[in-house]
């Protein structure tokens, strides 16, 4: 894991999980924060209610997926505003049109069934999907710029940096 340039949180979910088959695919080196370390491959001990382990699961790294715990907040200060403006800096910043589609509380369990997720974590991941969009998570902490030592990237600065993991495969 020396050579691990990303930490990624939440490697277990769906975002998470097609992050590091990408990841993967592409042979981008990596490392999953997890609160317990099983027989995942390149898991480091991490645990957002532990700030004991924020330090050593990030050394090294030259950047950070963080995805949100499952513990969430309101959102119409927040996520909201960001899904309004991250369509226009993504389509700008890739050349390619990009849009925020709503789906609906169904639509969405639906989506999650044919991912082949278990009834279970798609009723919990549902919830909180209709928490987000009654607006539940906004909450805005420094734990971005604490955990990295600098302030937190703009959207537009981390799609330009990183615009290669954005971009379609090529065939």
């Amino acid at each position: 894991m020396g050579n691990a340039t990303i930490l990624i949180t939440g490697a277990g979910g769906n975002v998470g999980r097609a992050l590091v088959q990408q990841l993967q695919e592409r042979g981008v080196a990596y490392r999953i924060g997890v609160r317990t370390v099983g027989g995942q491959a390149n898991a480091v001990p991490f645990d957002f209610l532990k700030a004991e382990t924020y330090e050593p699961a990030i050394a090294g790294c030259k950047a950070l997926f963080l995805l949100r715990p499952p513990a969430i907040a309101n959102t119409k200060a927040t996520l909201n505003p960001f899904i309004d403006v991250a369509p226009s800096i993504l389509t700008a910043e890739l050349g390619r049109p990009i849009c925020y589609k709503a789906a609906s509380l169904l639509g969405y369990a639906l989506h999650l069934q044919r991912q082949g997720l278990p009834w279970m974590q798609i009723l919990v991941q549902t919830i909180l999907h209709r928490g987000l969009r009654v607006g539940e998570a906004e909450t805005v902490t420094d734990t971005v710029p604490a955990l990295l030592g600098r302030p937190a990237r703009t959207l537009a600065t981390y799609v330009h940096d990183d615009r290669d993991l954005w971009m379609p495969p090529r065939p």
